[in-house]
This record gives structure tokens, C-alpha cells and sequence, in this order.
């Protein structure tokens, strides 16, 4: 094969045409399916483009997953397995226990134990070198110099997180490759400068997806911590929470001391 075959007009070609498989391409170009699979990885064009759920295919995978098989739902909705597995994983849904029954299995069974690795195992390959000629084979389907998975983000792209602690989601803004900042920080330095230290940015409407400089606020450490904790309470409020505390640690001790 030339070396200037791939011209731009064939790489888009490829991009254009992502429904039609290496073969189909390797046909109309003359070369083999290979041939075509090596450029696609090379220029990060997959062939599955991903589509996103719906807020009525969420409802419908809601009403169905526990009970239906996953092939079954795939079928209906369009889309592969997989997909609709880490759909599922997504939105926290799990297999009824009585559907587990219903195939077979019994929740908490050690099917397929026997055909795991167990731990510690050790590798069949470890410390052990690739061939030349092994890797001449197989470099095309290396991840090329400067490749990217194909969900990267560009600069300006919004990213919802869940702090781990708290569990509260925050909206992040990418700034450069691998620098994120909080938007609501990056909002309100944008409009007023940087943060003093010992202060902190925090949201009117106590929703903290609404970023929007109108809705947000600067405090200090000292004026968060007494919104945030019992000291906010009337004096009678503040014993009340105290005791139903000491009510729910006692009932705790003696609980965890019978079992």
C-alpha cells in the first residue's frame, strides 16, 4: 500500500460513514478490513458512536430492569447489552431477587467461582518480554502518540461531580487538560477576583447546580459554620437535638453489645 493512501478525503470518509463495518470500507477502498481498523484506531474514529439516554428510556429502564431480561430491554430500546448494563449501573438499579430465582441462580451463590482467577494468581506472561516480531504484528492496534479516548472533553466543558464526602454534586469547568475548577468558583472569581482566604462561595437558593452569579454568595469559615451546624437553633432546639443525639448513641451501643 502507498504511503500517502490515506488521504483526507478517505479519513473522512471513514468518519463520515461509521455504519458501515472494515470490511465494507476495505472493499470499496481495495484493502483489507485490517488495513482500515489500523487507520481508525490510529485517527480515533470508533465506529459505535454513543448515544444518550433519554429521560423516557430512563423511565422505561426503571420500570423494566429489575424483572426483564437485559437482552430483552436491549431489543426494545435499540441498543447493545452493555450499554443498557452501564445504563442501569448509572441509575442504581439492581435484578429483583425473585428474577434472580427465575433463571436459575439463588442471590449469593458461588456460580462461576471455579472459573475465576483466585487471589494472588500470577500472570502466564509476567516478566516476560514481548517478541519483535509479536509486537511488528499486532503494533497497529496500539494507542498511537498523542491518541485521546474518544469522551474527551474540550476546554470550557461543564462536568457534574458528587463530592464524596457529602455526596452533594458540583458542577467543574474544564480549564486546560487536566485542570478542572469548581464552576461556582470559577464564576464568582471570573465577576468579583480571587477568594480571600478563609472564605468560601456558597449558593443562595441552596441548590448547588445553579451556578449563575446571581445566586451566589461569599461567607467566611466562621458565618458557614453557623449555618451549617446546631448553633442556628433557638436555645431550646439546640437541647432537643443534643438529647435525641445521646437517645440515638445509646440505642446504638446496646444494639451493636447483643449482636
Amino acid at each position: 500500500m502507498p504511503k500517502q493512501f490515506w488521504t483526507p478525503d478517505k479519513i473522512d470518509f471513514i468518519r463520515c460513514n461509521l455504519e458501515l463495518s472494515d470490511s465494507e470500507i476495505g472493499e470499496y477502498f481495495n484493502v483489507s478490513a485490517i488495513a482500515v481498523k489500523a487507520i481508525r484506531m490510529k485517527y480515533g474514529i470508533s465506529r459505535f458512536v454513543r448515544k444518550p439516554f433519554t429521560t423516557d428510556e430512563d423511565e422505561l429502564l426503571r420500570k423494566l430492569y429489575p424483572d426483564t431480561l437485559t437482552s430483552n430491554i436491549a431489543k426494545k430500546l435499540n441498543r447493545r447489552e452493555r450499554s443498557v448494563y452501564n445504563r442501569a449501573h448509572l441509575l442504581g438499579l439492581k435484578k429483583s431477587k425473585e428474577f434472580i430465582r427465575s433463571i436459575g441462580f439463588q442471590p449469593g451463590s458461588k456460580v462461576g467461582k471455579a472459573y475465576r482467577f483466585p487471589k494472588g494468581h500470577t500472570p502466564a506472561n509476567k516478566g516476560k518480554k514481548m517478541s519483535p516480531e509479536l509486537k511488528e504484528k499486532i503494533k497497529h492496534t496500539f494507542f498511537q502518540k498523542g491518541h485521546k479516548p474518544h469522551n474527551t472533553k474540550c476546554d470550557g466543558a461543564i462536568s457534574i461531580r458528587k463530592d464524596k464526602r457529602t455526596g452533594i454534586a458540583y458542577k467543574y469547568i474544564r480549564l486546560s487538560e487536566g485542570h478542572w475548577k469548581e464552576l461556582h468558583r470559577y464564576n464568582w472569581e471570573k465577576e468579583h477576583g480571587p477568594i480571600p482566604k478563609g472564605f468560601n462561595i456558597v449558593f443562595r437558593d441552596g441548590d448547588s447546580l445553579n451556578c449563575s452569579i446571581e445566586n451566589l454568595e461569599i461567607v467566611s469559615n466562621a458565618e458557614l459554620m453557623r449555618r451549617n451546624t446546631i448553633h442556628r437553633y433557638p436555645p431550646e432546639v439546640k437541647q432537643t437535638i443534643r438529647l435525641i443525639g445521646k437517645l440515638e448513641r445509646t440505642i446504638k451501643k446496646q444494639k451493636n453489645g447483643t449482636e
